[in-house]
């Protein structure tokens, strides 16, 4: 295989790996609070559940998870990729 191609197909699967953290760093820490608050329903409808809360953590939950992911997709395609 050609070794440029090989590395857009790497970038490739790492600008994936990247966008799929992202997006479950998102969405897992929204299902936590939402899961936490309907553990407390009454606490939650007065606004000060934990999703009010939550928004906070993006500015974390986010970029870990994206570089998590695209650290898992960058050790990944290394066992993919023919050498």
């Amino acid at each position: 295989m050609d070794k440029t191609l090989r590395i857009l197909i790497m970038f490739a699967i790492i600008i994936v790996g990247l966008v799929i953290g992202g997006v479950l760093g998102f969405f897992g820490l929204f299902w936590i609070c939402e899961y936490l608050d309907a553990q407390d329903a009454a606490r939650a409808s007065q606004g000060g559940g934990y999703v009010a809360v939550g928004w906070i953590f993006l500015f974390v939950t986010i970029p870990l998870g994206a570089l998590l992911g695209g650290l898992s997709a960058f050790f990944g395609c290394k066992r993919l990729l023919p050498k």
